[in-house]
């Protein structure tokens, strides 16, 4: 147990010190990081300059940046899009079957791992959510 919580802590602290890092590159090696990898950072630590560097690139439409600002999801929204508005989910259930990848994300999990939000990704793209009670 003491291992995993150890791994746990350490792949939180890489991941931020990645995003830390990106963040502090000049603007000309900022724009040499692939889409994928600075979307990822943008999701782990909200920084003006990584947010310029998205908005550069056009990587998300108007009605997509008003949906990340707004901390809202809409079905039809990329997945990538959907951790940029609500962060990375609590738990990931995947399926992955002839048809495709469908993944179940789960938001707003408690100490017993009941997540009260799920939301529905297939290859990539928001299908449906629930909100359970409480």
């Amino acid at each position: 147990m003491k291992t995993v919580l150890a791994l746990v802590a350490s792949t939180l602290l890489l991941v931020g010190c990645a995003a830390d890092r990106m963040a502090s590159l000049p603007p000309e090696q900022l724009a040499a990081v692939p889409d994928d990898q600075l979307l990822s950072a943008y999701t782990d630590a909200d920084y003006a300059s990584l947010k310029t560097e998205v908005k550069r690139r056009k990587l998300l439409s108007d009605e997509e940046w008003s949906l990340v600002e707004n901390r809202q999801i809409k079905m039809g929204m990329r997945e990538q899009v959907l951790w940029l508005s609500w962060g990375r989910p609590e738990r990931v259930n995947e399926d992955v079957t002839p048809r495709g990848r469908s993944r179940q994300l789960g938001y707003n999990c408690d100490t017993y791992g009941l997540c009260h939000t799920y939301v529905y990704v297939d290859d990539g793209v928001v299908t449906s959510w629930q909100k359970l009670g409480r």
